[in-house]
């Protein structure tokens, strides 16, 4: 069975086979929001500008269609949230709940 579901740092080594995988309706699990000490350095718009700028990256270099790429985008935690305080897991779930809404957003528009 194909996978569904991928989290990734850098899928650009892998042009063919991502297009054949967002082609059969294949998700990108974004760990976009950091779980280690470097929370403490982001804000919600560094994060949201971070994504956006990868999004834009992904879809030039692989060309792909950017709604293509929204659409299948899953935004997620970094891995390593189980280690977190329940203060620091709750600004994680907030800082993701905001970049969601972004998201849904940048979608619409395009």
């Amino acid at each position: 069975m194909a996978p569904k579901v991928i989290n990734f740092d850098s899928l650009l080594l892998y042009d063919k086979a991502l297009q054949k995988f967002l082609a059969r309706g294949g998700w990108l699990a974004w760990g976009l929001v950091p779980t280690g000490d470097e929370l403490k350095e982001e804000t919600t718009e560094s994060l949201w500008q971070r994504f956006k700028e990868q999004v834009v990256r992904l879809a030039a270099e692989q060309k792909l269609n950017l709604k293509e790429v929204l659409s299948q985008a899953l935004l997620t935690p970094a891995c390593g949230m189980e280690y977190l305080s329940p203060d620091s897991a709750r600004r994680v779930l907030a800082e993701l709940k905001e970049l969601s809404a972004r998201g849904r957003k940048w979608l619409a528009s395009v």
